[in-house]
């Protein structure tokens, strides 16, 4: 069983900080992102004007982020970047959430790479079974990342597994 929820330092996911506004999301406050991955999701969400990016401010367990960022200032709950997919290239996870919603609802959308700038970047993986209790983690290094999510600090999550060119979610 992985641990990844229960010690901390080799949790490696990085969580967006992005700011909320009522009808559009400024891309030039995901500075923390990569800038392949911003250009993603800008013109991805260009597309899809009922999700919004999860924010800090989305977080219910504010003590948590707290605790996690005194080991690591860089960790953010709802991006994640590793080789998810152990093909070589950078894949990238990120939480969104649906606008005008009283939901806690998470949608994860994980973005498989190499990225092109004229190819027509979809997620590989979409669901919204998550709460906002739940962040992201990468475990592992090099070719053997695995991309899981969970509630920080307990022993229950869940993996995505690379099947063909999408993901399967399965109990840790």
């Amino acid at each position: 069983m992985h641990t990844c929820f229960a010690l901390f330092p080799i949790v490696l996911g990085i969580f967006c900080a992005f700011h909320d506004t009522a009808d559009a999301q400024p891309m030039d406050s995901t500075s923390h992102v990569r800038p392949e991955h911003r250009t993603i999701l800008q013109k991805w969400l260009a597309h899809k004007k009922g999700l919004r990016l999860a924010t800090e401010n989305d977080v219910v367990n504010k003590k948590a982020l707290e605790y996690a960022r005194s080991a690591d200032k860089h960790y953010y709950p709802y991006y994640a970047v590793g080789d998810f997919n152990q093909d070589g290239a950078q894949d990238f996870a990120i939480a969104l959430i649906k606008r005008n919603s009283s939901s806690r609802n998470l949608i994860v959308a994980i973005f498989n790479g190499p990225f092109k700038a004229a190819k027509k970047n979809e997620p590989a993986f979409l669901s919204d079974r998550f709460d906002t209790d739940w962040w992201l983690f990468v475990e592992g290094q090099d070719k053997e990342q695995i991309l899981s999510a969970g509630v920080y600090e307990t022993d229950f999550g869940l993996i995505f597994r690379p099947r063909k060119k999408g993901y399967v979610m399965s109990h840790e």
